[in-house]
């Protein structure tokens, strides 16, 4: 048929069942998700980090406003430890988020870009735990939830590399497990 004419046709001057040659300086390591050439990597993450600049703004904006707005439930969720709830959100993880806002358009953000965003995850992370840590049953049940929404932002939305990810998303899963079984 003609879409599988399109779709499956090669590229123009390469063969079917041929590879394009390949340029060395764009080998891939995929142990660590980066190009085998430092140059390259670097121009890789200086354009990627250019073009995700005005998302990575948006979108940690957007998570200290959610994150702020959940605080609207902490007093029907967890009666008992509110305040400590909101102490965490409003003192600690909020003026975090719009404080690593604030250092993108500073020239020192390009050269920390991925510790700061891997540390917005961590605390915003972490956040939640305090506040599962402190609450009574049933609330404290109910905010693994929390913990879902800031692992999937910071896998997706604010411009978080690869391995990163998956270290905070490991380390946040595996205090939860401890929170949840062991603390609380």
């Amino acid at each position: 048929s003609i879409w599988q004419r399109v779709w499956t046709r090669p590229a123009q001057g390469i063969k079917r069942g041929e590879r394009p040659p390949r340029d060395p300086r764009y080998t891939f390591r995929r142990a660590g998700l980066q190009f085998a050439d430092p140059s390259v990597e670097k121009r890789f993450q200086e354009r990627y980090l250019a073009q995700a600049l005005p998302s990575i703004r948006a979108f940690l904006s957007g998570a200290a406003v959610l994150y702020g707005l959940f605080g609207i439930l902490d007093a029907k969720v967890i009666p008992n430890a509110a305040h400590i709830a909101w102490f965490v959100r409003y003192a600690v993880v909020c003026p975090w988020l719009i404080g690593v806002v604030l250092l993108t358009w500073s020239p020192w953000f390009w050269r920390a870009s991925q510790a700061l965003l891997f540390s917005c995850v961590i605390v915003a992370g972490i956040g939640i735990l305090v506040m599962t840590l402190m609450a009574h049953a049933p609330g404290n049940g109910l905010y693994y939830a929390g913990l879902i929404l800031v692992v999937t932002y910071g896998g997706t939305l604010v411009g978080l590399r690869c391995l990163p990810v998956v270290m905070a998303s490991t380390a946040l899963v595996l205090l939860y497990q401890l929170v949840a079984i062991e603390l609380n």
